[in-house]
Parts: C-alpha cells; sequence; structure tokens
C-alpha cells in the first residue's frame, strides 16, 4: 500500500504533522478533519500542539489495526482540505 506523501508510518499508524498559521486556523482545520471523520465513520487521534501544529493518526481497528485503504483514503481528503 503507498503511504500519500507527507504522511508516514509510525509504529503501525498513518501519522501526518500539519502546520497552520496560528492557534485559531488549526482548531478550525480540526473542526473540517471531524467532519471528514464522521462522514467516513471513520476516527482519527487528533492532537494539537506548540499552537499552531496538529498531529494525526489513522488505523483501522477492524483490520487488525493496521493500514487499511480506507486510512488511505481518509488522509488523501484531509490533505486536500490542508
Amino acid at each position: 500500500m503507498v503511504v500519500p506523501e507527507g504522511w508516514k508510518n509510525e509504529d503501525g499508524y498513518l501519522v501526518r504533522v500539519f502546520v497552520l498559521k496560528d492557534f485559531r486556523v488549526a482548531m478550525d482545520f480540526i473542526a473540517k478533519v471531524a467532519d471528514l471523520a464522521e462522514k467516513a465513520k471513520h476516527h482519527p487521534d487528533i492532537e494539537i500542539f506548540d499552537y499552531n501544529r496538529v498531529r494525526i493518526k489513522l488505523v483501522t481497528h477492524q483490520a487488525g489495526n493496521t493500514i487499511a485503504s480506507r486510512d488511505i483514503d481518509l488522509a488523501t481528503r484531509i490533505d486536500y482540505l490542508y
């Protein structure tokens, strides 16, 4: 499976850190990611740190805690938001 550009396999999770303009923009980005996740019924781990950095971790629990096509699909949709 091909990992989208900017993402990496970190301890079995598909992970990317996004750097936003400021805290408000980071929070707006998180809200948009949450909307995508709800529609996909696939919920990532989301962490905000250093006021403008957002770390997103994706894994499919139903596939034995592995990176699956639904993770790649959601990662690609998240990239489009960014």
